[in-house]
């Protein structure tokens, strides 16, 4: 088994790889088989960080990827699979299409064609409402729940207990739209207080129970109500995030 897939039960696994060469953020996506079914949410950020997975789908399974959103290092590992569905949000589909094209030339470039082996694969099917993807002998429950992005989902199996949220949460997450927010704290809260929710993946950083909810909606909230918060003991890289969150929020 590959140092970036850890099991954390028979049947779901944490996937990890780096957000980019040199650099030390992580980029979370799991794995979780039911009994005709293998689900992989959220493809990394190539296809090398993928290559292990044929020893985790079963011959006979059907596989299919999910997309929390289509940020780049949530979805350019998918051509390294024959999914038999990519699914996603409706509005992930024109940002696969029309967005990532030219950001993947650019990183490319940037970045000495570090991503030269992604193809950019667009969702075969998307949805708006809730849906259930059957697994055989569980049930993943898709939800959109706009918050990073307006195109984000979560993704609840109540057999496993494990709520899947992208970059809905994060130790800073990250605000792109000031009008989300509401929104986003109020789904994050309705999550929370789930009894069934047991382990949560977020897209980065480390897993959790719904404290890491709590933690995520706590400083929207504050941030929404413009209160100080404390950046002091904060990465870099969440401090710049905040100070950003800070500026996008005035147009609330």
């Amino acid at each position: 088994m590959q140092q970036n897939c850890q099991k954390l039960s028979e049947n779901l696994f944490l996937t990890r790889a780096n957000y980019l060469p040199g650099d030390g953020w992580i980029v979370n996506g799991a794995i979780l088989r039911g009994e005709t079914t293998t689900v992989v949410w959220d493809t990394l950020s190539k296809p090398e960080d993928l290559y292990f997975i044929d020893e985790l789908v079963p011959r006979d399974h059907r596989a299919v990827a999910v997309l929390s959103h289509a940020d780049w290092d949530h979805c350019w590992g998918t051509s390294a699979f024959p999914f038999d569905a990519i699914i996603a949000h409706h509005l992930a589909n024109d940002r696969v299409l029309n967005e990532l094209p030219g950001l993947l030339k650019r990183y490319n470039k940037r970045y000495n064609n570090f991503f030269a082996n992604v193809t950019i694969e667009p969702p075969d099917f998307v949805f708006d409402q809730p849906i259930a993807l059957d697994l055989g002998g569980k049930t993943l429950e898709l939800t959109s729940v706009p918050s990073h992005t307006p195109d984000s989902i979560f993704g609840f199996c109540a057999a496993d207990g494990v709520l899947l949220v992208g970059d809905a949460v994060e130790t800073v997450p990250q605000v792109n739209e000031a009008r989300l927010v509401p929104g986003w704290i109020a789904a994050l809260r309705k999550w929370a207080e789930d009894p069934r929710v047991k382990t949560v993946i977020p897209g980065h950083g480390e897993i959790g129970g719904v404290e890491l909810l709590h933690r995520s909606a706590d400083y929207l909230s504050a941030l929404i109500e413009g209160k100080t918060i404390p950046t002091a003991k904060l990465a870099a890289v969440d401090r710049s995030a905040h100070r950003a969150n800070v500026k996008k929020m005035k147009a609330l």
